[in-house]
């Protein structure tokens, strides 16, 4: 066999796994999948889980079986606008695994489209463990799902998660997700302190040392910052609501402390210094509000 006769037949042979690669790359294109989206959550948040039909090729009917996790618990599912010729029949009762099954009479060309079929509503276990996935998982078994002509359709699966966060960065509505509504003015994050018992009296600064902010084209914007902190104050005796004055709501909130109510004290309430609280107390403090020259401890 000549040279140029075994080079043609190569060539040949790498044209037709050219051609069978591309082919198989379309078939992979075009073939039709349902996924679970995945998304993040704090523990004892609400979250919308979607599951989306692409390259539908005509589904007339279908029955998905859906598991997740027990620290999930499924409150709601609402039909998704890519079903919508079909009709939905929800699970008696929201358990892990459930059945959806959806079925119709017929498909009209502009009935087939991709997107949302089912939207599912999770209520995340207040105990979730932060870094954990929630697995949000459907499956079929053959001959489940039917295009029009009642022949089998075997999309393939992408299941979802719902993964636990302890902190969401651009929740600003802390509603466990970060969507449209959290594009407003208003509070980022708040922080909580706990000042020492034996922290200083006056300014106790806290200061965005770095801030780095980028738009939705990824690129970086200037913000100006503005320093704040918490002001440290000692209450001055009398001053059981720790309010900075000593009034008349003083000597009520004192009164009910003797009476057994279970209010907050902002100072120990013993004005007489003698080492217990009671109707002394609130007689001395009633005297020095009425005007009465009189100590308070």
């Amino acid at each position: 066999m000549s040279k140029k006769r075994i080079i043609s037949i190569l060539l040949a042979v790498a044209l037709t796994l050219s051609v069978l690669s591309v082919g198989a790359a379309a078939d992979s294109s075009t073939a039709p999948t349902i996924s679970v989206s995945s998304v993040t959550a704090l523990p004892g948040a609400t979250v919308n889980v979607n599951v989306e039909i692409k390259n539908n090729p005509g589904i007339l009917g279908a029955t998905l079986q859906l598991t997740y996790d027990s620290d999930l618990t499924l409150t709601d599912a609402a039909a998704g606008d890519a079903f919508s010729p079909l009709t939905l029949t929800k699970p008696g009762q929201f358990t892990s695994p459930c059945k959806f099954a959806w079925d119709g009479q017929a498909l009209a060309s502009g009935d087939i489209k991709d997107g949302v079929i089912l939207t599912l509503t999770f209520k995340v276990s207040d105990t979730a463990a932060t870094g954990k996935q929630l697995a949000v998982n459907v499956s079929y078994a053959s001959g489940e799902i039917v295009n029009s002509s009642m022949q089998a359709v075997a999309p393939t699966i992408i299941n979802g998660a719902v993964n636990v966060i302890d902190f969401n960065y651009g929740d600003v509505d802390n509603n466990g997700t970060i969507n449209v509504t959290d594009l407003i003015n208003g509070t980022l994050v708040t922080l909580t302190f706990a000042v020492n018992g034996d922290a200083e009296v006056g300014e106790a600064p806290v200061t965005i040392s770095s801030c780095t902010v980028t738009n939705f084209n990824e690129e970086k914007l200037e913000f100006l910052t503005e320093n704040g902190g918490l002001v440290v104050i000692k209450f001055a005796p009398g001053d059981i609501n720790g309010d900075n004055g000593i009034d008349i709501m003083d000597v009520v909130r004192l009164a009910k402390y003797v009476c057994g109510v279970n209010v907050v004290m902002n100072t120990s309430g013993d004005v007489n210094g003698d080492g217990t609280v009671d109707i002394r107390d609130v007689v001395r403090l009633a005297k020095f509000v009425s005007g009465v020259s009189v100590e308070l401890h």
